[in-house]
């Protein structure tokens, strides 16, 4: 019986037969393929070996794309192997001009495959899909918890705008909640704006009066329009000569109490000259 330390054997070089095959002109597809690089390498190596194929095991070993190297043994020399898990030479021989690890000529392969690796072989690849199944169950629980957490925080996230709704008393189909807080804020900002319109109007109106009444009737300018904001007031017309614009500036300075008024800025239009004069509000105190 082979012992532990025996299943692992090692013969001398020179019980195997040895060829150097040269594939720099096969297809790229034959060199690096499996079942048609297998036939094409044993049609090339048959010359080569003192036996004929069909009584040996050989196993071919790729040096570069140029070179493959054949080593090959007697098939009768495996009843001597009974029991063992590898067998390989100790050594390359030197004439070969190449360096291998022999390691890589584990001549039992094939037909001559033991038993225990092909089931340690099964074994593994029976874990291997195992392991994958394994993974993607877990995968697939994985994405249906945050499938459901997503749910949950959308579910809460409705009931706390639904919650908020009914706190303004808003109650019923969210939706028709947001549509009507939207309108009520839309008609709060239009009341706002409004008011603060009839605020600046009626604060301006002394003002607008004063300036009507200092508007010289002796001079032609035609009116086109008036801004009121906050804190200023922005008025456009049209002169025919821009001495006539420095008139209507002056005129209305004078009547433009607690306001001060920038330079008249002149543009030209078709009838003459247009003057915009802006009267900004003076802090009081100044």
């Amino acid at each position: 019986m082979i012992g532990a330390v025996e299943r692992h054997l090692v013969w001398p070089a020179d019980r195997f037969f040895w060829a150097v095959i040269a594939t720099h002109g096969l297809p790229s597809s034959l060199v690096q393929g499996t079942r048609h690089r297998r036939q094409r390498l044993d049609y090339l190596v048959e010359g080569d070996l003192p036996l004929p194929l069909r009584q040996l095991q050989i196993v071919y070993t790729t040096i570069d794309r140029k070179t493959t190297l054949a080593c090959a043994l007697p098939r009768p020399a495996f009843g001597e192997v009974d029991g063992a898990h590898s067998l390989c030479p100790d050594s390359v021989p030197e004439f070969l001009g190449v360096s291998v690890d022999p390691r890589r000529f584990n001549m039992l392969v094939g037909d001559y495959e033991p038993l225990v690796v092909q089931r340690e072989r099964r074994r593994w690849r029976a874990l291997a899909l195992v392991l994958l199944v394994t993974c993607v169950v877990l995968a697939a629980i994985g994405a249906e918890r945050r499938i459901r957490s997503f749910q949950e925080d959308e579910r809460q996230a409705i009931q706390r705008t639904a919650d908020c709704y009914a706190s303004l008393g808003f109650a019923g189909d969210p939706g028709l909640s947001a549509a009507r807080l939207t309108a009520e804020l839309r008609e709060m900002e239009a009341t706002a704006a409004a008011q603060a319109t009839d605020g600046m109007v009626s604060h301006a109106t002394p003002l607008l009066a004063s300036l009507l009444a200092a508007w010289p009737s002796e001079l032609p300018a035609g009116f086109e329009t008036l801004i009121i904001g906050p804190d200023s007031i922005t008025i456009t017309a049209t002169v025919e000569t821009p001495t006539s614009a420095q008139q209507l500036a002056d005129s209305l300075r004078a009547a433009a109490s607690g306001y001060s008024m920038s330079p008249p800025q002149l543009t030209g239009a078709r009838s003459g000259t247009r003057v915009t004069l802006v009267l900004e509000r003076q802090e009081e105190g100044l």
